[in-house]
């Protein structure tokens, strides 16, 4: 489709369109359940420090409510959450 892009991840889809408002992305949150959150934190990490994205935030997982949770801030301010 025109401006958008779909994505699939363990079965959940989800679609992204070319249409960014600040407020909206910084006030957005997408929750994956994962099986290795630490394999996803050494992917993400290397694609941060690959230097193509620009204000990727990331912290190293840790245990929230029995889960390992991994936090990351996408260039555009969305909130990805991976959990284990």
């Amino acid at each position: 489709m025109g401006g958008t892009a779909d994505f699939e991840l363990n079965g959940n889809r989800f679609r992204l369109q070319n249409y960014y408002v600040k407020d909206w992305a910084e006030n957005f949150m997408v929750v994956m359940r994962v099986d290795d959150a630490h394999a996803w934190y050494e992917h993400v990490r290397s694609i941060a420090d690959s230097g193509e994205f620009d204000g990727v935030r990331i912290k190293r997982p840790e245990t929230v409510d029995g889960s390992l949770v991994l936090h990351v801030i996408d260039p555009s301010g969305v909130l990805l959450i991976f959990v284990q």
